[in-house]
């Protein structure tokens, strides 16, 4: 299947001083008013993800040359609520890029360590930093959930 570009969210980070854009990518969007009454419709809004409510993160940093080079891929898993999806990037650079960003949620690795036990309005957020190649974990906390 081929992808459309029009089905994915993306947001771009361009701060002062920094090198080129930083492009995060999530292909998941929220299901209809109606629901994703069927797989065939989860499929459609939800690519990239799994049966484990897993879906794949992306980060692209645009290179001299206008060609794109990832810098972040993960399985992030996030709480259900819509209200605590979140992106935070840092404004401190690092070699010419954010130094940090946090995400509501988890990644796969986290998830088969085992993951804290949270209570009932929390929620987690991951910190992922630059290593001057890519932008790996740095640590996870529980943060209160804004639904609440």
């Amino acid at each position: 299947m081929d992808s459309d570009p029009k089905r994915f969210q993306a947001v771009k980070v361009q701060q002062f001083g920094q090198k080129s854009p930083l492009y995060f990518i999530d292909p998941y969007i929220p299901c209809p008013e109606s629901g994703c009454t069927s797989q065939e419709l989860y499929d459609l809004y939800h690519p990239g993800c799994n049966v484990s409510g897993g879906c794949l993160k992306f980060a692209y940093v645009q290179q001299e040359n206008g060609t794109f080079r990832r810098v972040f891929e993960q399985l992030f898993y996030q709480q259900p609520t819509a209200d605590d999806v979140f992106l935070k990037v840092s404004s401190q650079l690092d070699r010419g890029y954010p130094a940090c960003f946090e995400m509501a949620g988890f990644d796969d690795e986290r998830r088969r360590q085992g993951l804290p036990e949270t209570g009932q309005h929390q929620v987690f957020v991951s910190r992922y930093c630059y290593n001057g190649q890519d932008y790996v974990f740095q640590q996870m906390f529980v943060v209160p959930s804004k639904r609440y």
